[in-house]
C-alpha cells in the first residue's frame, strides 16, 4: 500500500436501493479520509439525488458501475485504489473475483450472505451477523456483529430523559 491508502467506495442510491448503501459507505469513508485515506465514492442509480439531501460525501462521483464490469475494472484501475469496499447487493461474484486480481484488497459490506462473496473482508454489523451462513473463503476476515456497525458518529444521536 502506499504511504497514504487510496480507497474507492462503489455503490447504489436510488429506487429499490434506497440510501443505506452510501450512508454505510460515507461513515466508513469519513472514517478513513479522518485516518489520512484518499477516499472516493462511487454511486450508481440515482446519485444526483444525493446533493439536495445534505449528504457529505468524499470524493463524490456519479458512475453507473452496476452492470458494467468493463467500466468498472477500468475505473478502479484509473483510482490506483489500495482498497476497493463494495456495498451493492447487485455487483456480482464475477466483478468481485476480478477487482481482486487488480492487486486490490476487497472488501463487501453485506448483510444477506445470500452467496459466496470471492473478497478479502466481509463486514456485517448486523445483530446475529455471526450467525449468518457465510461460505467459507480461504484466507478471508469476517467482521460479524454490532461491534462492526458502520454509523456516522457525527449524525449519530440519541437523546432521551432519566426519571420521572
Amino acid at each position: 500500500m502506499s504511504a497514504s491508502p487510496r480507497v474507492l467506495f462503489l455503490t447504489v442510491a436510488g429506487a429499490g436501493a434506497g440510501l443505506g448503501h452510501v450512508k454505510r459507505c460515507a461513515a466508513l469513508g469519513s472514517a478513513l479520509t479522518g485516518l489520512g485515506a484518499s477516499v472516493r465514492l462511487a454511486v450508481a442509480g440515482d446519485a444526483q439525488r444525493l446533493g439536495p439531501l445534505g449528504m457529505t460525501l468524499p470524493g463524490f462521483e456519479a458512475l453507473q458501475w452496476i452492470g458494467s464490469p468493463r467500466l468498472t475494472l477500468e475505473f478502479a484501475e484509473r483510482s490506483g485504489a489500495d482498497l476497493v469496499v463494495v456495498d451493492a447487493y447487485r455487483a456480482t461474484d464475477e466483478l468481485l473475483r476480478a477487482l481482486r486480481t487488480r492487486g486490490a484488497v476487497v472488501a463487501a459490506i453485506d448483510d444477506l450472505a445470500d452467496r459466496e462473496l470471492p473478497v478479502d473482508i466481509v463486514v456485517n454489523g448486523a445483530y446475529r451477523a455471526e450467525r449468518r451462513p457465510y461460505a467459507d473463503v480461504l484466507g478471508r476476515r469476517l467482521l460479524l456483529g454490532p461491534r462492526f456497525t458502520l454509523l456516522d458518529p457525527g449524525r449519530f444521536r440519541v437523546s432521551f430523559t432519566l426519571g420521572g
